[in-house]
């Protein structure tokens, strides 16, 4: 869903851009317009800035993603050795849990 709202806002971005540029061209008062060194120079600092900001979000993203899988295994990796150290890892207690799973799903 969240890839159908992006695909839509880029598709709507583009087309205004698209209806700017295209009164920009048509527009001869503007033909005289430069653009100084100096503005440019600023335009690309502000372009290395946002793709530079980009990147480092993604960096902090897959950290934080990759603490939570590390985070989920240690979390079954506890259960299943609690589940061993005690009664509750017993093969019989298992194997009834096994039986139940089965006759709920023959159930259904």
């Amino acid at each position: 869903m969240k890839k159908l709202k992006k695909l839509s806002l880029e598709n709507e971005m583009k087309k205004e851009a698209e209806q700017i540029e295209k009164k920009v061209r048509e527009d001869r008062s503007l033909d005289d317009i430069t653009v100084s060194d100096e503005m440019e120079k600023e335009l690309f600092n502000k372009i290395q800035d946002y793709e530079y900001d980009k990147r480092h979000k993604k960096v902090i993203r897959k950290k934080k993603k990759s603490k939570l899988v590390i985070g989920a295994l240690a979390a079954v990796l506890i259960l299943v050795c609690g589940s061993v150290m005690t009664s509750v890892g017993s093969k019989s207690y298992w194997k009834t849990l096994m039986r139940l799973g089965h006759t709920k799903k023959l159930l259904r």
